[in-house]
């Protein structure tokens, strides 16, 4: 059974200072600055809710990977080297803030289209992949700059 005892639950610049002179209790719950703590008596779920959130994004890299494998017939360590830049470019384009902020699934997806499609048209054009890559990189700056100018006026 988890002990609600407040002498069990230290903040942070206690437990320091207790670890340092050597006087922590046996047992101690580190609740942090931010007051956010997934042990007990906290609230337990922010603790499975952050572990399902860790999974289905591993879940996600997994299911990414096979799918790229069985596209191109074979598996390799480098294959996936540009693609973080288009999944970027993707979501910032579909509007997601890099500094932290809520997107959409729906406003992503029009950012992948946006993408896939000016990737399309370069490629029609037999425009070179690092050239791409640098428009790609310039769209992103401006969509950050865009966003960045977008919040300095409110």
């Amino acid at each position: 059974k988890w002990s609600a005892d407040p002498r069990l639950q230290l903040k942070e610049q206690d437990y320091k200072k207790d670890l340092l002179s050597g006087t922590l209790p046996q047992v101690s719950f580190l609740i942090t600055e931010r007051g956010i703590s997934e042990h007990p008596p906290d609230d337990i779920l922010k603790g499975q809710q952050k572990m399902a959130q860790v999974i289905q994004a591993l879940m996600g890299a997994a299911t990414a990977g096979l799918i790229l494998t069985a596209r191109t017939f074979s598996g390799q360590p480098t294959i996936g080297e540009s693609q973080e830049l288009y999944a970027i470019a993707s979501v910032v384009i579909g509007g997601t803030r890099l500094g932290g902020g809520e997107g959409s699934l729906a406003r992503t997806f029009l950012g992948v289209l946006v993408i896939a499609i000016l990737g399309n048209g370069l490629n029609l054009l037999n425009v070179s992949s690092f050239i791409q890559m640098i428009l790609i990189g310039l769209i992103i700056v401006l969509a950050v700059g865009t966003d960045f100018v977008r919040e300095r006026v409110r």
